[in-house]
């Protein structure tokens, strides 16, 4: 249960009978009403691409496809688009990659790898005097990190999310 200014929201691991995302919550505590807020069921995509010519731009539909279909601005579309490129362009030896998309209320968390098992911590952590993976995730995504992942280093990202009104 997460406090908001205009009361609480409610997280949910898994859909749960009756309550859909977006619905009224009410919070209870002996019978009496101690809040009231949205309910929050995250999505999860996961989508596996070969390494083949041709299929890192799926990864870059299938982003800009979920970002449209939840109204994010058009800054945190390009912003992780821009850090998918980034990600994708030191992809590893393996002969598919993974791109997992956790979208929460106001949060993408994408998890994309394996990446090059050389080097990705040291990038991540190296001098930002230069132009290179560091300097531009800084840039465009709130948070980053590398972690030991089956098949060799992952890349985690984290950015907050702004919606905009529909046109329809």
């Amino acid at each position: 249960m997460d406090e908001t200014d205009h009361g609480f929201r409610a997280r949910l691991d898994a859909p749960a009978y009756g309550v859909a995302t977006g619905q009224a919550v009410v919070l209870y505590e002996e019978n009496v009403v101690v809040g009231a807020g949205a309910a929050v069921t995250p999505d999860r995509i996961v989508l596996t691409i070969p390494r083949d010519e041709g299929f890192d731009s799926v990864a870059q539909l299938v982003l800009a496809g979920v970002a449209a279909r939840l109204n994010f601005s058009y800054e945190v579309v390009d912003d992780l688009g821009v850090a998918l490129e980034t990600v994708l362009e030191r992809r590893g030896d393996a002969d598919e990659l993974t791109v997992e998309l956790e979208v929460g209320a106001d949060t993408v968390r994408a998890v994309i790898g394996p990446c090059a098992v050389d080097g990705l911590q040291a990038e991540l952590e190296g001098p930002d005097d230069r132009v290179g993976l560091r300097r531009v995730l800084e840039t465009v995504v709130d948070s980053f990190s590398a972690v030991e992942r089956e098949g060799g280093e992952w890349i985690e990202l984290e950015k907050r999310v702004q919606t905009v009104e529909s046109a329809m």
